[in-house]
């Protein structure tokens, strides 16, 4: 007991004298520097129209984490939105309708999934970071995406054909399921646990687990 007490005094000190980390959460206008990738909502921010209205960012300054709500679709349309981001459907730029993606733009299936994903319930928390001043952002290095199902715009989950492009000045290449596109090293890591509610057997790959069984994760 002495022992836990004299590590608790220490830590304190140390905070006092030398202060605690100075946090930072904000958004970088260079889109390969982010934080909270691939959570729902715009990085880590809070406030109307840029979190996530269903489940808002939890910030935390004592240890600099942020902890956010991952749904399949917010892993999807971070990725689409990184390879597009001037083009793509709710990637920054205004003038698109956030209830309903464009069937036939870029980005807009995934942000379909991402939004009904949420506004259901088929997600889990994540804590990201820590995001210290000065400090690392999220590793937006591409790799293989794993394979899943989009959303049409009045949310229904089925097998489609899509225009989609990997990166800026690709032309549009179609795919029946989002697949055969990069996913980044930072969002490969959000697996969602055990118990974790699906609709698709499709979308398995996002289990930790990667077996899907009676509408959720194993």
């Amino acid at each position: 007991m002495r022992k836990i007490v004299i590590v608790v005094f220490l830590l304190s000190f140390a905070v006092v004298a030398y202060g605690a980390p100075e946090c930072d959460f904000s958004s970088s206008s260079d889109v390969n520097v982010q934080k909270c990738f691939g959570g729902s909502g715009n990085q880590c921010e809070e406030g109307f129209g840029r979190a996530d209205a269903f489940h808002p960012v939890k910030l935390n300054k004592s240890d600099c984490t942020a902890t956010a709500y991952v749904t399949i679709g917010s892993i999807m349309h971070d990725n689409c939105c990184l390879n597009n981001p001037k083009e793509g459907y709710m990637c920054g730029k205004s003038g698109d309708n956030i209830l309903s993606g464009n069937d036939q733009q870029i980005c807009g299936f995934e942000w379909n999934k991402a939004f009904y994903d949420s506004r259901d319930g088929r997600g889990w928390e994540v804590t990201m970071g820590p995001y210290i001043k000065g400090g690392k952002t999220d590793d937006l290095t591409r790799k293989p995406a794993r394979e899943g199902r989009i959303y049409d715009k009045n949310g229904n989950n089925r097998r489609m054909w899509v225009q989609h492009k990997d990166k800026p000045g690709d032309k549009f290449w179609k795919h029946a399921i989002w697949s055969n596109v990069k996913e980044t090293v930072a969002s490969r890591k959000l697996k969602a646990p055990k118990g974790t509610k699906f609709q698709e057997k499709e979308d398995e790959a996002f289990c930790a687990s990667g077996k899907w069984a009676n509408g959720a994760c194993q």
